[in-house]
């Protein structure tokens, strides 16, 4: 259903699209891939996102008035935050509204992330959407030193926000 909401947002028709299959071979003029070789995070990449994406949520949402992001990954079967329950208190005691982003379409979440000034969460697909905030954003990511990543970072870096990186301590299935 994301893919299918993305590619309405991007203006193509669903019915131009072949879905992979196994032992499939299909032969084009042109094709348009959903990431940059070796998965690249670049400014034009980041700029291509926000400007096919957000004009079409913004004309199809409203404003949910949020403007302080608590990105929880509750429903996530892998890398919880092992005291999520006491974060949200102290996110939500500062004004912070906590979202589960798979309970909304992805329209939502691109508005959302466009009007939040503050953004806390854990590493996630979901931090993807720091695509379509605005420079000045302040971006905190609780991540694994484990497993250190910098794809949000390169985001943050195309998009000028102000991002920080939490390392947790990890003791069992957490972040």
């Amino acid at each position: 259903a994301y893919h299918r909401e993305a590619l309405r947002l991007l203006g193509i028709d669903e019915e131009l699209c072949i879905p992979a299959t196994s032992h499939q071979h299909i032969e084009a003029r042109s094709v348009i891939l959903p990431m940059s070789p070796g998965g690249l995070i670049t400014p034009d990449i980041c700029d291509f996102l926000r400007h096919r994406l957000l004009p079409n949520a913004l004309s199809r949402t409203k404003s949910r008035g949020y403007t302080r992001l608590y990105i929880t990954r509750r429903n996530a079967h892998w890398r919880k935050v092992t005291n999520e329950t006491e974060l949200d208190r102290i996110f939500k005691a500062r004004g912070f509204t906590s979202v589960a982003l798979e309970d909304y379409e992805l329209a939502d979440q691109i508005r959302m992330f466009h009007e939040a000034k503050y953004i806390v969460g854990p590493h996630g697909a979901g931090l993807t959407n720091l695509v379509f905030c605005k420079p000045g954003t302040r971006v905190l990511e609780i991540s694994s030193p484990r497993r250190p990543r910098t794809m949000f970072y390169k985001i943050s870096g195309c998009r000028r926000l102000r991002y920080l990186n939490f390392f947790a301590d990890q003791d069992g299935p957490s972040v």
